[in-house]
């Protein structure tokens, strides 16, 4: 598991997010570089399921994000 700490609001809205995109208590997030290479990198929520991990679970939510982006995350 990584370090990532979620909020109860957070989890909510993941969760929320989870059951929209037809995942219920599954998300999916990556980190993906901005178009305009400031160096910043953007949170998304995704339904991708390739090479994951489960990084953080929380109020019945399990948070999951490409192996290869752990280290990123924590």
């Amino acid at each position: 598991m990584s370090s990532l700490t979620i909020t109860k609001a957070a989890a909510s809205e993941l969760l929320r997010q989870s059951i929209y995109r037809g995942t219920p208590g599954e998300i999916f997030l990556h980190l993906q570089p901005d178009i305009l290479d400031d160096g910043w990198m953007f949170l998304r929520v995704n339904i991708c399921k390739k090479s994951v991990i489960p990084i953080a679970r929380t109020d019945g939510l399990t948070v999951y994000a490409p192996e290869s982006q752990k280290s990123l995350l924590d």
